[in-house]
This record gives structure tokens, C-alpha cells and sequence, in this order.
């Protein structure tokens, strides 16, 4: 059975795009700006923070991998809010939360032990998704 629609067209009840976008438009007109203008300031201070760090693992990790992916989600979170997409955005705000709590695990104490786990943990994850690309290597096959 064939559902014959309008191109880009939802049930109103169910799915306004264009009433979701006015709503934000009209109660929430700085919040959009504010996280645009945090996510393109998150992008000048990154390079900036890296270039005056010791260039050690802890910071490495916690600059490159942690803070690029704050910015990162801030960024979705930012276009998901502006175009009037304010549930699903919670998603993105929840990952800079996990982000915020893996800052305070690394940073809290035994940093270098902990910066050198998540990287280890982190190039064997992608050792096993290069090895599932390779046939007939066991991660292939399972």
C-alpha cells in the first residue's frame, strides 16, 4: 500500500517544523546565538590550548579527544535548538555531560596512567574496526 504525501510534509499534530522553529524564535531568540557563538569560540580555543601545552598524553587526550568532542556535540546540540529540535538536542548535551565527567576521571588523580589507558583502549577499538574490514581475519567473520 503506497502513502501518497507532499514532499516534505508531516502530520501537523504530531510534527510542526515550522511552529517548533517560530516557538524558538520567539522565547528562546539568545539561545541559539549564545551556543553558536560558544561552539565558534570552542573552535579558536582548542588550537590555542593544544599549541600551549606541554604536548604531554594527558594533554593531548584531554584537549584533542575530550574537548574537540564537547565542541562537537555543543555544535549539534546549537543546530538541532535553532531549528526549533529541542528534544533531541538534549542528546547532544547529554554527551558534553559524559564528556564533563571523563575530564574529572582523567584530571582527578593518576592522570598519565589514565590518559594512557583511554589511549590504549582507544587505538585497540579502532584496531578491531580496521580488523572486522579485513577478510577472513576472526573479526571479519564474527
Amino acid at each position: 500500500m503506497a502513502i501518497h504525501l507532499a514532499e516534505d510534509t508531516a502530520f501537523p499534530s504530531l510534527l510542526n517544523r515550522a511552529e517548533a522553529q517560530r516557538n524558538v524564535a520567539a522565547y528562546f531568540p539568545n539561545t541559539a546565538r549564545i551556543l553558536g557563538e560558544l561552539v565558534d569560540y570552542g573552535t579558536f580555543l582548542i588550537p590555542r590550548c593544544l599549541n600551549s601545552s606541554p604536548k604531554e598524553l594527558v594533554g593531548v587526550v584531554a584537549i584533542t579527544i575530550f574537548a574537540k568532542q564537547a565542541v562537537a556535540m555543543l555544535d549539534g546540540a546549537h543546530i538541532l535548538i535553532e531549528n526549533g529540535i529541542v528534544r533531541p538536542g538534549t542528546l547532544q548535551l547529554r554527551a558534553i555531560f559524559e564528556v564533563s565527567i571523563y575530564l574529572d576521571w582523567l584530571l582527578a588523580e593518576q592522570s598519565d596512567e589514565r590518559a594512557t589507558a583511554y589511549y590504549t583502549w582507544n587505538l585497540r577499538r579502532k584496531r578491531v574496526w580496521l580488523l572486522r574490514a579485513i577478510p577472513s581475519t576472526p573479526e571479519q567473520i564474527a
